[in-house]
């Protein structure tokens, strides 16, 4: 099924003022035709005088909602919310081409029109020659090329759908999940509230000047290019340069030049924020500080807008495989999967913007530690998964051993300096279980340390050294050695399979194989990874992939962490399959609206849910935070 809606200049998907659901809710909006096809049969198209006719006759085979058929679309979010809004239609059960193709493959382009080209479809064609024109202003010969194009979307769709779903593996789980986000977005679940989001936006947008303004400067001159690389070059100190990198190439031109390294995620950058000179690392931090708050500022304000356009409620948009792990990420300008847990005090504020209805509240399971828990279960460090089953305390035990002295939990009735103390060793010994389960490095580990105010100044005092960092990363894979095996031996398999076809390798429960320069990593949950254009570097013997290069390291962390998302998509079903609606969900926590009244009920039930793992996980610990009882979302 698909919809052609009209547009132009101003009114168009393609601006970030125009968001799905604005577009989609605006007085401007008109459906200009649609398209559909039952089964695989011949598409037919239909102009807006007819569309309400064919849900008639959809209704009266399939059900009010569509419920006892599938209904397939590219971008789901946009198609199936006109059928929501403007035709009051829900189906049921709704798969989207674009998330079965980003299942398989999440960084490429998943555009029908680049869909076509790659599986080698009719060209998709434009809708440039519809610009402007609402159904009233078409000629006969353009309403005709209108339904062409309609239906050769759909056919296109209809195509793709045929020859990617099959590949999805483990579909039991996928499908369902896949419905679900579509659904999540289609809900009007949250209520908003617009004065606290006024608020904080104003806030976030003075935030830039003040961070500059502590520094002596002005936030123009920090965020500008020229004036903050003369800046820098005036602070570091004699015969250190600006870190410089490649830039993209010119549209124009084709070339690049090299440019200061300044991007946030810029190896340059990370270094600067880690310079031992103060000024050097706090002009660096004003950098970021100034160029990310009206980013942050702009997020509440997209919220405000699509909130206003649904009735005052927040739909929640989430994108199915947003990552190469198939894990969510945000999307339609507001990325509520990250708002923030440990950040600025205004940052975490966001998520009090989003209400329970009347006479309801929220309960969110955070898994706690998921992550080195699923380590050290499929590592087969039984030591350190005892001691998370036992409900022990690992990142006390392992910095008492570190640091030669007793640490633990503060307890309420330890003196502020002693629960200081406590706190600062508890929090190193888990900086060093969490931060190195995966081969960070001492300088890395250095610049995450830098991050935690308490250590920070530790580093500047000397006390924390790339030195020591490095002593402390060996001492964890000493006390775990059976981490930084995993990693070996999950890289030995991953080369084996890259370099000869035919062969396949086992690590535990994980199996590698391959198809051409395609790698394939089966889960335990059955679900396939997918490592595109793999190669072995003649030169240096390095594994490389289509988006960088692997090693042990880097494909245990992409391991556990597509375990745990599985996890989290199985609670998620799981939930709503006992009557407990996700409402959102994070990557490691999830969250459900109930009646106020049946609160501990459904506490209950959504612990013994979060606490309970599927079969392909059998021993491996879990355990949550305590489930509060919340009117607005949070931690």
């Amino acid at each position: 099924m698909d919809f052609e809606t009209y547009w132009d200049q101003d009114y168009t998907l393609s601006k970030d003022e125009w968001p799905t659901v604005r577009f989609v809710t605006s007085d401007k909006f008109e459906a200009t035709g649609m398209s559909v096809s039952r089964n695989g049969s011949v598409s037919i198209f239909r102009s807006p005088a007819f569309i309400a006719e064919v849900f008639e006759n959809l209704q009266v085979t399939y059900g009010p909602n569509l419920e006892n058929c599938v209904v397939v679309m590219q971008n789901a979010f946009f198609d199936a919310l006109i059928l929501h809004e403007h035709y009051n239609v829900r189906p049921k059960y709704i798969l989207d081409t674009k998330q079965i193709t980003s299942f398989l493959e999440a960084r490429k382009s998943h555009k029908l029109r680049d869909l076509a080209e790659e599986y080698g479809l009719e060209p998709k064609g434009d809708t440039k020659q519809f610009k402007g024109l609402h159904w009233n202003d078409m000629s006969t010969i353009q309403r005709s090329d209108l339904g062409i194009y309609c239906n050769n979307d759909v056919d296109i769709t209809t195509k793709i759908f045929k020859k990617t779903l099959p590949l999805v593996t483990n579909p039991e789980l996928e499908l369902p999940l896949m419905n679900h986000t579509t659904q999540l977005f289609l809900q009007k679940n949250f209520k908003f509230d617009f004065m606290l989001a006024m608020k904080l936006k104003e806030k976030m947008e003075k935030q830039a000047d003040e961070v500059a303004k502590e520094l002596g400067y002005t936030r123009k001159i920090i965020s500008g290019n020229k004036t903050f690389l003369a800046l820098m070059e005036e602070a570091l100190p004699s015969g250190e340069k600006v870190p410089m990198k490649w830039s993209t190439p010119s549209k124009k031109t084709g070339k690049s030049k090299m440019i200061p390294a300044f991007a946030k995620d810029d190896e340059g950058m990370k270094a600067l924020l880690n310079h031992p000179d103060d000024k050097v690392r706090k002009l660096a931090e004003a950098r970021q500080a100034v160029k990310s708050w009206p980013l942050h500022a702009k997020r509440v304000h997209n919220m405000i807008q699509q909130s206003k356009a649904s009735d005052g409620y927040f739909r929640v948009p989430l994108k199915y495989a947003g990552a190469h792990t198939i894990r969510w990420s945000g999307c339609e300008g507001v990325n509520a999967q990250n708002f923030g847990s440990k950040a600025d005090p205004l940052i975490i504020e966001v998520r009090n913007l989003l209400m329970a209805g009347e006479d309801m509240v929220l309960l969110t399971a955070d898994s706690t530690a998921i992550e080195a828990r699923g380590l050290s279960w499929i590592a087969g460090q039984d030591d350190l998964t005892e001691a998370f089953a036992q409900n022990r305390d690992p990142y006390s035990e392992f910095a008492s051993i570190l640091l030669g002295r007793p640490v633990r939990k503060p307890e309420k009735y330890d003196p502020k300096p002693v629960a200081k103390i406590l706190k600062l060793g508890r929090d190193y010994g888990k900086a060093y279980v969490l931060g190195s389960g995966y081969g960070m490095g001492a300088a890395r580990m250095l610049v995450e340390m830098r991050k935690i105010p308490a250590f920070a100044e530790k580093i500047r005092a000397g006390e924390i050294t790339l030195s020591t960092c490095k002593k402390d990363i060996n001492f964890y894979r000493q006390t775990y050695p059976m981490i930084p095996k995993f990693w070996s031996a999950v890289e030995k398999a991953f080369r084996v399979v890259t370099k000869y076809p035919n062969e396949v390798r086992t690590v535990g429960p994980l199996v590698f194989y391959s198809k051409g320069s395609m790698v394939f990593l089966r889960l335990p949950s059955g679900r396939e990874m997918r490592y595109p254009h793999c190669t072995i570097r003649r030169a240096d013997g390095s594994i490389k992939w289509k988006y960088g290069h692997l090693w042990g390291g880097s494909i245990t962390e992409n391991i556990v962490q597509s375990m745990c998302r599985d996890l989290l998509g199985y609670w998620i079903l799981e939930c709503e399959k006992v009557g407990l609606p996700i409402v959102i969900h994070v990557h490691d926590d999830v969250t459900t609206m109930v009646l106020e009244e049946k609160q501990n009920e459904s506490r209950a039930i959504l612990e013994e849910v979060v606490l309970t793992t599927p079969a392909w996980a059998e021993g491996l610990p879990l355990a949550i935070d305590p489930i509060i009882a919340k009117k607005r979302y949070g931690k």
